[in-house]
């Protein structure tokens, strides 16, 4: 029986597998969730291009021309539910199929390209882009057809998109239905690939993964159409696999939209453990707990008293090939502080002086300024508040904020004077229902595997960051570009104090995360950290000295994560390792596979370093605005771009990179 079929409801023949019929209107099949995928190929002045030709026009030509001249077309929508697979030809049918569906949900991975296919679509196509916060009344006022709104981030995430379409229903009336999209990559992140494997998604026990296809000569062959049924039946699977687990671990549900980000879960799930109630009367019930203002918000994020975790290589050990490398993670940093920690209660009260510092309290110290050397043996792990540098010598004159713990640890790595301006001090208080919270979930990440494991890794590490959530919201929105291509665009600020928990709960979590690093670099190091420290990221510290007092399961501690014989380290993220046999790639910025495939037949990690090095072009795919939505076009990028720096193998003769040479 032939799977393409006709239908006057489409423009095009559709491609079906499953029980769908499509011919009577009266027993046009409903469906409340979706999968969905699109598959797209390159153009040059009307013609289909290789993905090499393409980057020859690229290096011809340049990233500007390219967004010019290149289009990107799609040729196949899929859709699929846990017993349907449908391809459509084109975006209208795709559209009028998810509303004739009756579809409440369609689930994508990693959007930037499709939805930039919809952009390009809505945007040349004459529908109109309804404001975000538009929301439909009591269910029963809808918006028109040919509209849709788009969640999206100033940094080019998407969210969701939500779309009214008009279509004939069961009953032959014409009717407007809305759907939305939601990109499940916002909740767990890794690729379509890495998750199917991890979550060990089968069908009719069989493994659904990831196929290979052609690209660039990839139509409509079986092969093709089997990578597509993979990619779109094995996320839908994915999708439900996640819906079961989460709700199951935490009440919430995927499905009925209680999220769309493992942040905005997160968030929920650990005020539902803190207050018990709904979920705005426990947000309303942190508030009371946690008070602050609007503009006492901004004034603490002015004055740095909100800061990540530090990543940084030690300057003397940086392009230095190291030998006999030690590797150590904490195990659930972020959780550790938020169990244990002394939460700021109430509204803080003043006190003038140190002095009057007890247990009793949480301080945060106001600075008038602070300056200081690096003492003999330490490393520079001073940020500079405006440039962001790891510095030997502080130089701060303007007002800072400062928790307390995190001042006393940096007087065990500088020589420093400093005034105070204010110290503001919050009633110490234990939060039972945080307690519980990260036992919950640490207990499950510690004695699950697979899916629930997942889950409760994202319960544990996307909770801190969202207590912190900024209140300013960038306005953004897609329009076409004078050349023909969709650009996002930048309206403004708008506040959005809803979103507001406490920048200063957030802060003491993340300042009592880097003063946790800090003392562990200490401990692991010894009394010469300039000669045994090399690098340390957020909650993981690499060293030539060995550290005894591990343990890969308890809270808090540190555990062994490897020994390596031979190691370089070009910057933040950037570093090249080898434990004898095989090597381990970190390049931020560049396709860390690329990388790996040209070290792995190295004969030795000297002939590696050569591959690993400072200005080395790797060819990389990225994504860049097109005609036609957002193509994946090959470009040249570079792990670092630094003339200057030479990779040596030994210390001999280092200059001290800090400006001043220091006596020692």
């Amino acid at each position: 029986m032939p799977k393409w079929k006709t239908s006057k409801y489409f423009k095009d023949d559709v491609y079906i597998i499953g029980d769908w019929k499509f011919d009577l209107i009266t027993k046009f099949p409903h469906t409340k969730y979706v999968a969905a995928d699109a598959e797209t190929h390159l153009y040059y002045n009307g013609k289909q291009i290789t993905d090499d030709e393409a980057y020859n026009l690229y290096k011809e030509n340049g990233q500007n021309w390219i967004k010019k001249n290149i289009e990107v077309r799609p040729y196949a929508f899929t859709l699929a539910d846990r017993d349907n697979f449908v391809i459509c030809k084109n975006i209208e049918d795709f559209i009028t199929l998810c509303a004739m569906l009756n579809v409440k949900r369609v689930f994508w991975y990693n959007t930037k390209f499709d939805f930039a296919l919809f952009d390009y679509y809505f945007l040349t196509n004459g529908w109109i882009q309804s404001d975000s916060r538009v929301k439909e009344l009591d269910g029963r006022q809808k918006l028109p057809d040919k509209t849709y709104q788009s969640l999206d981030g100033d940094f080019g995430q998407r969210y969701q998109m939500r779309i009214w379409k008009k279509y004939i229903n069961r009953q032959s009336h014409e009717k407007v239905h809305s759907f939305r999209m939601v990109d499940i990559c916002n909740v767990f992140s890794g690729g379509l690939a890495y998750n199917l494997k991890s979550w060990n998604i089968t069908e009719n026990g069989k493994e659904m993964r990831k196929l290979t296809m052609n690209y660039e000569n990839a139509w409509f062959s079986d092969e093709d159409i089997k990578y597509m049924y993979h990619d779109t039946k094995g996320l839908y699977l994915l999708t439900e696999k996640i819906e079961e687990t989460i709700k199951e671990i935490s009440g919430f549900s995927l499905f009925n939209g209680d999220y769309i980000t493992a942040g905005g879960l997160a968030k929920k799930s650990l005020l539902k453990f803190m207050f018990g109630a709904s979920n705005k009367d426990n947000i309303d019930l942190f508030k009371r707990c946690f008070p602050i203002t609007a503009e006492e918000d901004k004034n603490f994020r002015k004055l740095d008293l909100y800061l990540g975790g530090k990543s940084f290589v030690n300057p003397y050990k940086k392009a230095i090939v190291q030998h006999g490398i030690y590797k150590y993670d904490v195990n659930s940093m972020y959780p550790d502080k938020m169990r244990n920690m002394a939460y700021p209660f109430g509204k803080p009260k003043h006190i003038n002086d140190l002095s009057q510092v007890d247990n009793k309290h949480v301080y945060i110290i106001k600075l008038k300024y602070i300056v200081g050397e690096v003492k003999k043996n330490c490393v520079p792990i001073w940020q500079e508040s405006r440039t962001g540098d790891y510095v030997e010598f502080i130089r701060e004159y303007n007002e800072r904020y400062i928790w307390l713990e995190e001042l006393r640890e940096i007087e065990n790595w500088y020589d420093i004077s400093y005034e105070i301006d204010d110290i503001l001090a919050y009633k110490a208080r234990y939060p039972l229902g945080v307690v519980k919270y990260v036992d919950t979930f640490y207990d499950i990440k510690c004695k699950s595997k697979g899916a629930v494991k997942n889950g409760a890794k994202l319960f544990l590490n996307s909770a801190y960051g969202k207590i912190a959530q900024r209140i300013e919201r960038i306005k953004c929105h897609y329009e076409m570009s004078p050349d023909g291509y969709v650009r996002l665009v930048k309206e403004g600020e708008e506040l959005d104090e809803r979103s507001m928990l406490s920048v200063v709960v957030g802060s003491r979590i993340t300042a009592l995360a880097r003063t946790h690093l800090m003392t562990y670099i200490r401990e692991i190091c010894g009394e010469n950290i300039r000669e045994n420290f090399i690098y340390c990221d957020t909650d993981s510290v690499h060293s030539l000295s060995e550290y005894k007092d591990t343990d890969n399961i308890r809270l808090g501690k540190m555990k062994f994560e490897g020994y390596y014989t031979d190691g370089l380290y070009l910057a933040p993220k950037t570093y090249l390792l080898y434990d004898g046999e095989h090597y381990e790639v970190h390049c931020k910025g560049v396709n860390t596979n690329v990388v790996a495939n040209e070290i792995k037949d190295c004969r030795d990690f000297t002939e590696a370093t050569q591959v690993f090095r400072p200005n080395r072009t790797f060819k990389c795919l990225c994504g860049l605005n097109t005609k036609g939505g957002k193509a994946l076009i090959y470009v040249d990028k570079m792990i670092v771009h630094d003339d200057k720096m030479i990779i040596r193998d030994s210390n001999d003769d280092l200059e001290v990179i800090e400006s001043g040479k220091r006596d020692e």
